[in-house]
């Protein structure tokens, strides 16, 4: 079991580390980056423009963020990806930025 515990944590930082490299890098370089989408799915719905649900968890938008912006074109049904300032696990994550037509896996 802690084998398993020490898997998940280091996936969580790494997916973090991912996502805290690709902020600091030069708007000009990030261009050509793909995002590390932590999260895939089909929207199940939309909380006004705090929240989005997929696959029966709630993600919180983070305020001032892409994703605040970009959350009045998501629609439930759509596929979409979403990139978290932190760990897919933690209650304090919060989205940052949404990929629509978002397909392959991600980190959850």
């Amino acid at each position: 079991m802690m084998q398993y515990w020490n898997s998940c944590r280091a996936t969580a930082l790494a997916s973090a580390a991912l996502v805290f490299l690709w902020a600091l890098a030069p708007a000009a370089a990030r261009a050509g980056m793909p995002l590390p989408l932590q999260v895939v799915g089909p929207v199940s719905s939309v909380e006004g423009t705090t929240a989005v649900r997929i696959n029966g968890t709630t993600y919180l938008i983070a305020p001032n963020s892409a994703a605040a912006q970009e959350i009045h074109n998501v629609t439930a049904g759509e596929t979409i990806g979403l990139v978290l300032n932190g760990p897919t696990g933690s209650a304090t994550s919060e989205v940052v930025y949404i990929t629509h037509n978002a397909t392959g896996r991600a980190g959850r």
